[in-house]
């Protein structure tokens, strides 16, 4: 479903790819859009958004966002560093007294991690690749509430002591979404909408919603066999279910599209500022430091080694192209159901790329999608 009508060859090279992969059953539908200096210059809606009432999938359909939601609360959390509440040397030991006792499964006591930790991927708690099974399933319960998963998370012996090495997931991210609930008095998805979401014009994009979605939604599809059917887990958003700060946002291409032009510093955005330009900044710098990082992203990059894609993770962002002082010129941030939002802040590019399948079947495609795109706005500049 297009709702905009282009002559130029190079952009029907971005339809060809995703209605081949909609038609090699590797994706269910998709949504694209793409800005260049604060403005709109292509968008458009592809295939299904439920496959069982043969919904067409549409422009202002809500996605869930898995981890592309890192980025978006990452930034609410931040607010809290910009009005002084909140510093990103404070230990979550403050909030959290259990990590006055830190300790590793040898019972060897570590530090408390700072807040830069929690939300950098390098506090010492367990991630996807060092989780045990019980612990997986601690932030996938959405029976309960975020207090009570945060509790949970404390008790959880470190995997290394913190600032020692990257380890990718979202327990850490909990915890900060959790000391920003005990900050502001208010449960994260009300603290999220009112100092981001509100403030940005993002007004489809929320954790939970008393709304009733269900003719835009995106259903979920998982592939077995090489067949796609629908995924076991279908999100939930409706008023008491767990609020999952790094993974549970569910949004729009349109709503994304406002929240990259923050980061690109869109002029039409700047009356609008949420955050501060050092802090913006201080997003998109890496952290790492040269560890080793866990994550595999096959984003617009043909060599995957990391030292020769340059790649680090700032705050919220997977980062590309850094430079002597540690800050990317390219970031962006993907899902687990195949969602993803780039940014290029030199060349003013923002990209939307939107499905609801595993972003293991679409990691190649929309490598292929952002390189199109990049050959044909990417170098015009801002």
């Amino acid at each position: 479903m297009s709702t905009m009508k282009y002559n130029s060859t190079p952009v029907t090279r971005i339809q060809s790819l995703i209605e081949q992969a909609i038609d090699r059953n590797t994706l269910p539908g998709a949504v694209v859009l793409v800005t260049l200096g604060g403005r709109t210059v292509y968008q458009e809606a592809f295939g299904l958004a439920d496959r069982e009432t043969k919904r067409p999938q549409g422009i202002d359909d809500v996605f869930f966002l898995g981890s592309t939601s890192k980025p978006l609360a990452t930034a609410a959390i931040l607010t809290l560093v910009d009005k002084g509440s909140l510093e990103l040397f404070n230990p979550a030991s403050i909030w959290f007294p259990e990590f006055n006792q830190a300790a590793l499964k040898s019972r060897k006591r570590v530090r408390s991690p700072v807040i830069g930790e929690l939300l950098s991927h390098t506090s010492g708690i367990f991630g996807n690749t060092t989780a045990t099974k019980q612990q997986k399933q601690l932030l996938w319960n959405f029976n309960r509430d975020l207090a009570t998963v945060a509790t949970q998370l404390c008790g959880q012996a470190f995997f290394c002591p913190p600032g020692e090495k990257f380890c990718y997931g979202g327990a850490s991210m909990t915890l900060a979404g959790r000391i920003a609930e005990l900050i502001t008095k208010k449960e994260f998805d009300k603290f999220a909408t009112g100092a981001v979401f509100s403030q940005l014009g993002m007004h489809d994009t929320f954790y939970r919603s008393g709304t009733n979605y269900r003719d835009r939604f995106s259903v979920l599809y998982t592939h077995s066999a090489g067949n796609m059917q629908k995924a076991r887990f279908q999100p939930r958003y409706k008023p008491g279910c767990l609020v999952l700060p790094p993974g549970g946002i569910i949004s729009t291409a349109q709503d994304l599209s406002r929240f990259l032009r923050l980061h690109l510093d869109d002029p039409v955005h700047r009356s609008a500022r949420i955050l501060s330009s050092e802090l913006i900044t201080v997003m998109r710098t890496d952290t790492t430091d040269g560890k080793p990082m866990d994550i595999r992203t096959n984003i617009d990059v043909q060599d995957h080694e990391r030292e020769l894609r340059n790649e680090g993770y700032g705050l919220g962002w997977i980062l590309r192209d850094i430079d002597e002082d540690r800050r990317a010129r390219v970031f962006f941030h993907g899902g687990a159901f195949g969602t993803l939002i780039w940014g290029d802040v030199t060349t003013g590019l923002g990209i939307v790329l939107l499905t609801h399948t595993p972003f293991a079947q679409v990691a190649r495609l929309w490598d292929d999608v952002i390189s199109t795109i990049r050959e044909i706005w990417g170098n015009t500049g801002a």
